[in-house]
């Protein structure tokens, strides 16, 4: 069965969200443990940049998906803060206990 191209467009903008969102969550956890932005960080999240860049270009998408793979990276990187905190916190406890 022959998909259209709404499919095609769905799926790479699925992917294209999914990336950033893959790619962002670690930065996210890194963030909460460090605090503060530091220069690696940003030197890192500005590659991530590059390469959500490069995946939107091969995928024909244009400047309209945006907004959609910059949501989802905000998300991953705001879960991921919740998550290397919360981390932190338990491995402080843990080092209290033993």
């Amino acid at each position: 069965m022959m998909r259209g191209l709404y499919y095609n467009v769905v799926m790479a903008v699925l992917g294209l969200m999914a990336t950033s969102f893959l790619l962002n969550l670690p930065m996210g956890i890194w963030r909460g443990k460090t605090g503060r932005i530091s220069p690696l960080w940003l030197v890192v999240m500005h590659l991530i940049v590059v390469v959500l860049i490069l995946m939107r270009r091969f995928l024909h998408l244009n400047l309209f998906y945006i907004p959609l793979s910059l949501s989802a990276g905000i998300l991953a990187q705001f879960i991921g803060r919740r998550f290397g905190r919360n981390a932190g916190e338990a491995g402080g406890l843990q080092k209290d206990l033993v």
